[in-house]
């Protein structure tokens, strides 16, 4: 049983699915943003399922224009989500 754990346990891993595992953003930003407002885009996009669960993940906000309202980012972000977490988007070669 031990065996079939610790490779379980190593899939996990792997596949950055392991629910301990440390989660590292590298976010992208144009402008001068509060960290309040960043710590809020992050979690709507984590929220959204956009983020990876464990290992590395980009955050590009340099995709939001500038001039919305709160209301108005909040409904960008949570709809363009894959074009700001550009990391998880497939890779599709031209």
């Amino acid at each position: 049983m031990r065996r079939i754990d610790g490779r379980l346990n190593n899939l996990e891993r792997k596949f950055g699915i392991a629910g301990n595992e440390e989660k590292y953003l590298f976010v992208l930003t144009d402008r001068d943003l509060g960290e309040a407002e960043q710590d809020a885009y992050v979690q709507i996009l984590d929220d959204g399922g956009f983020l990876p669960s464990a290992g590395f993940g980009m955050v590009d906000l340099t995709v939001i224009p500038r001039g919305l309202s709160a209301k108005e980012a909040e409904s960008f972000v949570r709809a363009n989500g894959a074009e700001i977490c550009r990391s998880r988007l497939p890779l599709i070669a031209k």
